[in-house]
């Protein structure tokens, strides 16, 4: 057994970083004495293994993640071929959504009693959780690289979440309490989707302390936003009066096109995209510009999300059945057999 000499007041940093390694590796002890009970700081990521292997980037999850309505949390390693269960512990926890930062996934979502929650993972089997985020049911998130985000649509506030000191308020995020369909980084922007006229149908920015609407364009509700070359492509949120808007030269410059479909979330791998409608048919553009004629991907329920790595994109419906995998960006479909049983796919995610 090793142990290091904890007579330094405070230990160097490579100090630290060795430690929490072999101690992660089970070959440093973490007695009384040793290295390992040496005082940190409040929220020193270096502090324990958890942290200081997120920090070196650990993280080679390359999976789909889904999470339903009851709690339960399915992911595939091999691209939707097989299907793997975790639960979080009781049938209330509603999951709306997935992000990763730093080698931890976070699961989000809603207690189904208007409280949020959320859940930490570094290996998508243990959850450790829940953390709630009271009166605020969390309904969108997004991770910049770094950090996690999360908006309640219904409070419009928004938060930063931390798997050890919990979630940090950062206020509200509209003028006007809910309507907000879109909250998202991509691209090195963040796009967050209203409802007017309280307030813009969108707003963009680095930063989400520098969120603004772009000249023109954008005239509906918006839900999700893909880019294809230099262009992008806004899916206008369910019950809007206009289908799609796509950019003009800029991400300050939009115009409508109608494609005759209510859609819920796009996706795309850079060369192609497809929209999950209503429907339960998907829609795909290889421009950014336009979405031809729809595909049949074996579901009838209305879709609720889509996610997708390379030529595999997998469609999620709003009902209790059977799932949708393509392997060929959208040619040709397969069916999933329900992995989760009666629980309802809420969120599909693909975490690299």
């Amino acid at each position: 057994m090793f142990c290091f000499d904890s007579g330094a007041a405070s230990p160097t940093p490579w100090r630290r970083v060795l430690g929490a390694l072999l101690i992660a590796a089970g070959l440093l002890s973490a007695l009384p004495g040793c290295f390992a009970q040496l005082p940190c700081a409040s929220g020193d990521p270096s502090c324990d293994a958890r942290g200081i292997l997120a920090l070196l980037g650990k993280s080679s999850y390359n999976s789909f993640v889904v999470g339903t309505s009851d709690g339960q949390i399915a992911y595939s390693t091999d691209e939707g071929q097989s299907w793997n269960l975790a639960s979080l512990g009781a049938s209330n926890y509603n999951v709306s959504g997935f992000a990763v930062a730093q080698g931890t996934v976070f699961a989000f979502g809603d207690d189904s009693g208007g409280n949020g929650f959320y859940f930490t993972s570094t290996d998508l089997q243990t959850w450790l959780g829940p953390i709630t985020v009271s009166g605020n049911p969390l309904s969108f998130g997004s991770s910049d690289g770094s950090s996690v985000f999360v908006l309640s649509a219904a409070t419009s506030n928004y938060f930063q979440l931390t798997y050890d000191a919990g979630p940090i308020p950062l206020g509200v995020i509209d003028t006007s309490t809910g309507g907000i369909n879109l909250f998202k980084f991509y691209d090195g922007h963040w796009f967050v989707g209203d409802t007017p006229p309280a307030d813009p149908p969108l707003r963009y920015g680095t930063g989400l302390s520098s969120l603004a609407p772009p000249s023109g364009g954008v005239t509906d509700p918006v839900n999700d936003v893909v880019k294809i070359g230099t262009n992008y492509l806004l899916t206008g949120a369910p019950g809007g009066a206009v289908d799609a808007f796509v950019s003009v030269g800029s991400l300050d410059s939009w115009m409508t096109i109608s494609p005759g479909a209510s859609f819920t979330a796009i996706c795309g791998n850079g060369r192609i995209a497809l929209a999950a409608s209503t429907a339960g048919n998907v829609y795909s553009t290889t421009d950014a510009q336009s979405l031809g004629s729809s595909t049949n991907t074996g579901l009838v329920a209305p879709l609720t999300d889509i996610a997708c790595y390379g030529e595999t994109f997998i469609v999620i419906p709003n009902a209790t059945g059977n799932w949708a995998l393509s392997s060929t960006a959208g040619a040709s479909w397969n069916l999933i057999t329900n992995p989760v049983g009666t629980g309802t796919p809420r969120a599909i995610e693909y975490i690299p």
